[in-house]
């Protein structure tokens, strides 16, 4: 109920780490009306592809799971 009634969330709230852009795909993933997501699951693949890709792996993997120790 929370998806049809809350604003999608902004990843970076809890998540200052997580890149802009990424956060941008999900709330463009997450989005209430249909025709305002992601057309395709390709789509969105190749959107997912475009933000992590101006970051080398070795930042990427600085990118800490939910609840992992620092």
């Amino acid at each position: 109920m929370r998806h049809v009634n809350d604003p999608v969330p902004n990843v970076r709230d809890e998540r200052p780490d997580v890149p802009v852009a990424v956060d941008e795909l999900v709330r463009t993933a997450m989005q209430k009306r249909p025709e305002d997501r992601f057309a395709s699951t390709e789509a969105f693949v190749t959107a997912l592809e475009a933000c992590v890709a101006p970051f080398d792996e070795d930042t990427l993997s600085d990118l800490q799971p939910v609840g992992a120790e620092a």
